[in-house]
């Protein structure tokens, strides 16, 4: 896994995980969204992940990010448009946050 860039962490940053930057085109669905909807992952730790959209839903609401041919359920925990950031229900496992970094 690519070394996650110390600009991405601040000294009062509260994430259990570090993340990594990344720049992968994926899809968000749910919550609503009646088509997928086209996003971009900026960065991503095993925990959540930073997302750019032209669109986006409010803050709780529950979203699956489609990112390697995988559905990742998840909620929207931020909004500060054209990002958002969204927690996984489930934490990714290394060896698929490995695979996501990969391909970016």
């Amino acid at each position: 896994m690519t070394a996650p860039s110390p600009s991405l962490r601040r000294a009062d940053d509260k994430r259990q995980a570090r993340r990594t930057k990344v720049f992968l085109l994926a899809q968000v669905a749910g919550d609503g969204i009646e088509t997928l909807r086209r996003v971009h992952v900026l960065d991503i730790s095993a925990q959540g992940a930073r997302l750019h959209a032209r669109s986006i839903s409010d803050p709780g609401g529950k979203v699956e990010l489609l990112v390697g041919g995988k559905r990742q359920p998840a909620s929207i925990v931020w909004v500060d448009h054209p990002t958002f950031g969204i927690r996984f229900a489930t934490p990714l496992t290394a060896k698929r946050l490995d695979g996501i970094v990969a391909a970016g």
